[in-house]
């Protein structure tokens, strides 16, 4: 479809306003804002004339509440039914997966934020929130940047939105918010296997099996193609039950795979740096933490800061030292599945 130039993005509490170039003879009849996943939520809006080569079209902010969540694609109708689609050209600043506008098909479109639906509070939040779904609001500052709103008027900022929260997709909906928290409530930590646990794998002929007793790290959730919930673990991914989960809330040693520092802060740096552990060494953590970076920690009982990552640091009572690879220890023998 053809492309015509977006020029300008203006926002403020009342509207969005939307300006692009038109070099066309005919001018545009409308403006539909549509969305390929929801047809039946489309918009139309007229074309304001700017100047000989310029069009601008609006949307209010009610209008967009009324939004499902997604991508709406501007397309420039004309009388006879031509469409246009506009180009992200200078509006490329305002794209991304969670802001205002996304470019992800190439051309311009409204993104709504899914912002009536329940979050998973996952990690580095408050911990009233965590491992509850909870209700999220996004509203704009006076800059026209999203911020989000938690319950009790909590806000929080775009980042924090993208790491701490997890959005589940659209086949989760005919839950309430009782049965999710019921369901697949869980929060970033350290855990002990009650039960085995399958890792997921894209092409599974042998299925691999964590043995009970085993523990590992939990720092992200992800969904299969089937919308299937993932736990990504210090192990790799697996597939979720919260019934083989045990937190753990005792100090538990790890064993250093190489030589490794431990800092005063989560955000590392020389400033920061207390002591030096070299390859082999084992000492007791605490708790699972993450940098403002979002990079996984560990609290030493010392309360110190030492990397989370697997490359680095394993679990001694999964039967790891430094010779040894972490996951191979913890694996129930192979089973065929094809």
């Amino acid at each position: 479809m053809p492309l015509i130039k977006g020029k300008k993005l203006l926002i403020d509490e009342k509207e969005i306003k939307i300006h692009f170039d038109y070099y066309i003879a005919e001018k545009p009849d409308y403006i539909e804002f549509r969305n390929d996943s929801a047809l039946d939520t489309s918009l139309r809006k007229k074309a304001h004339k700017l100047s000989e080569v310029s069009y601008e079209t609006q949307i209010t902010r009610a209008e967009y509440e009324q939004l499902k969540s997604g991508d709406y694609k501007l397309h420039v109708v004309l009388k006879n039914q031509t469409e246009y689609l506009i180009a992200i050209d200078q509006l490329q600043t305002y794209c991304g997966a969670d802001t205002l506008l996304s470019d992800r098909d190439g051309v311009l479109a409204l993104h709504k934020i899914a912002d009536t639906g329940f979050y998973l509070a996952f990690k580095a939040l408050d911990p009233t929130y965590l491992g509850q779904f909870i209700k999220v609001l996004s509203t704009h500052d006076e800059n026209g940047d999203f911020i989000f709103e938690l319950p009790h008027g909590k806000k929080i900022s775009l980042e924090e939105y993208n790491n701490s929260l997890i959005a589940f997709p659209q086949s989760y909906n005919i839950l309430s918010q009782t049965e999710l928290s019921q369901k697949y409530g869980c929060q970033a930590g350290i855990y002990r296997l009650v039960k085995e646990m399958t890792l997921h794998q894209e092409n599974e002929t042998t299925e691999l099996t964590l043995k009970v007793g085993t523990i590992l790290t939990v720092t992200h959730v992800r969904f299969d193609a089937n919308d299937e919930m993932l736990l990504v673990t210090s192990l790799g991914q697996v597939k979720f039950d919260a019934s083989a989960l045990e937190d753990i809330t005792e100090p538990v040693e790890v064993v250093a795979l190489k030589n490794i520092y431990s800092y005063s802060e989560a955000d590392f740096s020389k400033e920061v740096k207390k002591k030096h552990y070299l390859q082999g060494t084992t000492l007791k953590v605490r708790k699972l933490d993450f940098s403002k970076s979002y990079r996984p920690r560990f609290v030493t009982e010392d309360g110190n800061y030492i990397t989370g990552n697997p490359n680095f640091v394993a679990f001694t009572a999964n039967g790891n030292t430094a010779s040894k690879p972490p996951l191979w220890q913890v694996l129930v023998p192979n089973r065929r599945l094809k």
